[in-house]
């Protein structure tokens, strides 16, 4: 008997969990958009689902700890169900050394030349002592130091100063372009505050 269940639902697609066999797996399917002309909708939602499938399918053989794409059809990618807890539901629950690992992730997905483009804990899960990527939905493959910056962006904004220390620890460990990123990072964090200050003074 096949088990269908909708688990969750994000701005393009909807995620399921489907039993098959006795064995877990996890479906994304991109939703039609009403609002634009059938044969451009369609081609948008081919191209997004091959590019993610292909994009994940780099960080996993690249040593990324993150989901297999096992089929992909015209509109749904089918991969191995993860099954764990969402880093945002245990954030203060973790050691914050484990923060390290979560950088080395980060690291591990620059490395292959991918961004992630929502690298938060709402897109890590933490299962037994590993954490695994999640949704590349908005990943690219970039080496751009601005890009990557980013990355770091997302997740300092998500957690404390401690746990961001370690994180970036473990992202700059043995990392050859570590300073050019936080370099960035930091040029990124000026340009941000210069904005906010201007728009308070309107």
């Amino acid at each position: 008997m096949v088990k269908f269940l909708k688990i969750s639902e994000g701005s393009e697609a909807n995620i399921y969990l489907q039993n098959i066999l006795g064995t877990n797996i996890i479906i994304k399917y991109r939703r039609k958009k009403n609002y634009l002309i059938k044969e451009i909708d369609e081609d948008l939602r081919k191209h997004r689902t091959k590019k993610e499938a292909k994009i994940m399918s780099l960080a996993y053989s690249s040593g990324v700890d993150c989901p297999i794409p096992l089929i992909v059809s015209d509109y749904s990618i089918y991969m191995n169900y993860i099954k764990g807890n969402n880093l945002n539901k245990v954030l203060d629950k973790i050691k914050d050394v484990k923060f390290m690992q979560i950088g080395k992730l980060l690291y591990t997905l620059h490395k292959a030349g991918i961004v992630h483009n929502d690298f938060t804990p709402a897109n890590i899960i933490l299962k037994g002592t590993k954490f695994y990527l999640i949704d590349f939905g908005l990943a690219e493959l970039s080496s751009n130091a601005e890009e990557r910056a980013i990355d770091l962006l997302l997740m300092k904004r998500s957690i404390n100063k401690r746990q961001y220390s370690h994180f970036i620890k473990g992202y700059s460990e043995s990392n050859p372009f570590s300073k050019e990123v936080n370099d960035r990072l930091a040029i990124i964090e000026k340009r941000g505050r210069y904005q906010d200050r201007s728009l308070s003074l309107k």
